[in-house]
């Protein structure tokens, strides 16, 4: 099973790409433990992509559930690159803005016993081939 579930702060806004079907809202999302933080980037697509262009902003406490994605694509030089990121399949906005009290003891039993649900689930749409921007291409949904 690939599934990750994951809280933090965008660092930045959520930076839309129209394809010619659906919209992707690429973005980083900042997650920290006791030792370090690390930086994830993540991909939504479709009306969860259009969610988090609308109500979200850079500093944002995001929770995000979707699956890890490798991807190599081939730069402008000719050599071969290699990105590790997050299909987003479903995303919560918690109204507390604050930072979840003792995070680094949260377990994915209770990560999202805080976060109020979403009115409605937001499924990402499945893109055909052509809508993929080739700097995306080799993601799979």
């Amino acid at each position: 099973m690939n599934k990750v579930f994951l809280t933090g702060r965008l660092t930045d806004n959520v930076k839309p790409i129209q394809t010619q079907k659906t919209l992707l809202g690429s973005f980083r999302l900042a997650s920290k433990d006791m030792f370090s933080t690390e930086f994830i980037d993540c991909t939504a697509f479709g009306k969860t992509a259009e969610f988090l262009c609308k109500y979200s902003k850079k500093g944002d406490w995001v929770y995000v559930v979707g699956k890890v994605t490798n991807r190599k694509f081939i730069d402008k030089s000719g050599a071969t690159k290699y990105i590790t990121s997050v299909a987003v399949e479903s995303v919560e906005l918690p109204k507390d803005k604050q930072e979840p009290q003792a995070q680094a003891k949260l377990n994915i039993d209770n990560v999202f016993e805080s976060a109020e649900p979403l009115e409605e689930t937001i499924e990402p749409k499945k893109l055909e081939e052509e809508d993929i921007p080739d700097w995306m291409k080799g993601l799979e949904q």
